[in-house]
């Protein structure tokens, strides 16, 4: 984390509850996440899972999936310590596909 506020909330989360649900709220995301941001700046109500907006989750969760392969992204394969430890020594385990 490069903000200078994190370090002072991951120290005191553990005797101030309102800093502990911060911290556990960024730490422990839900794996989908849909915002109504007009309304929600601050996006607290994840609408993800509700059926009135089950449609619009759909949409967008397939145009993620389009943009991801068209990125060459392998997705969570590539979020894991041996992929990290790979590229800080500069050999990517995951490069995006080469474009036709």
């Amino acid at each position: 984390m490069h903000n200078a506020y994190w370090s002072t909330w991951a120290r005191d989360a553990w005797k101030d509850a309102h800093i502990y649900k911060l911290v556990k709220r960024y730490m422990h995301r839900p794996a989908e996440e849909l915002y109504n941001t007009a309304v929600d700046p601050f996006e607290l109500n994840n609408l993800a899972g509700d059926r009135k907006h089950a449609e619009l989750q759909a949409r967008l969760s397939r145009e993620l999936d389009r943009w991801l392969a068209d990125q060459g992204d392998p997705g969570v394969a590539q979020d894991t310590q041996e992929a990290l430890q790979a590229s800080r020594r500069g050999k990517h385990l995951y490069y995006p596909a080469e474009k036709k």
